[in-house]
């Protein structure tokens, strides 16, 4: 269901932004200690120790700050202040609950409003790829990150049927959380390739379904193959024993700030 990046570049990246702009640099760092576990959850932040630390002024720990709270990464304090949020993998299941919705509500549109040529011989040609990936002899870690990064694409392309700026900018925001992030990596550390593989072969029975429903213009079937499909991450995630691919939801080092 959800397109996989495991390093944490958000929206608001000076790295997506293609330039160097410090105040962004400033976040990137931050964010990443947060990613990282560097930052334990239920940490107190102080601007001073980040400033001195990051070698900045105060005012763009500041402004860093209130955008990662925003992002979700932190909490606010009574007095004004931050403290790192604590995650669990309940957490991380309720955040696929609302990407599925989302994305549920987005086929359900694109169903309902019909969908290009062009869009679906796109959305055809991405499952033939990655079915010609599930059909290899030798299934290996290649194979598995090339299949995550179609499947993203696939169900970028989905999104994209919709023809709905609002769906895709909620879910620009949505997927910057943390809590998708973390599902994000969880998908993307399966590395038990032949349990991941057979898994997938029956993802793409779901794919092939809602293709075929969004052709139909059967709007209802569309959205309940989506949330069926985000249940299987679900189970992924709850039966992994990859949390420490997860820096954030597992027990961090700690960082004196």
């Amino acid at each position: 269901m959800l397109d996989v990046n495991v390093q944490p570049r958000l929206v608001y990246s000076a790295q997506d932004e293609g330039r160097e702009d410090a105040p962004l640099q400033i976040i990137d760092r931050l964010r990443e200690y947060l990613f990282n576990g560097d930052l334990a959850p239920g940490t107190r932040l102080s601007e001073p120790s980040l400033a001195t630390m990051l070698g900045v002024s105060r005012t763009p720990i500041r402004a860093a700050l209130q955008r990662l709270q925003i992002e979700g990464w932190l909490d606010s304090t009574a007095n004004g202040g931050y403290r790192v949020r604590q995650f669990s993998r309940d957490d991380v299941a309720s955040a696929l609950a609302v990407l599925a919705s989302l994305e549920g509500l987005a086929v359900r549109l694109a169903a309902e409003q019909g969908v290009s040529a062009s869009l679906m011989s796109q959305a055809r040609e991405l499952l033939i790829r990655m079915d010609m990936l599930l059909d290899e002899e030798a299934w290996s870690a290649a194979s598995f990150d090339l299949f995550v990064a179609r499947h993203g694409e696939f169900h970028r392309l989905l999104v994209k049927m919709a023809s709905c700026p609002l769906i895709d900018n909620t879910l620009e925001h949505v997927t910057a959380h943390p809590l998708a992030i973390a599902a994000h990596v969880f998908f993307s550390s399966g590395r038990a390739y032949s349990a991941a593989r057979m898994g997938l072969v029956f993802a793409q029975e779901h794919h092939r379904n809602l293709l075929d429903a969004i052709k139909r213009q059967q709007g209802s079937r569309a959205e309940a193959l989506v949330r069926e499909h985000a249940a299987l991450l679900e189970r992924h995630l709850l039966a992994s024993d990859q949390r420490a691919s997860v820096p954030f939801l597992a027990r961090p080092r700690q960082v004196k700030v």
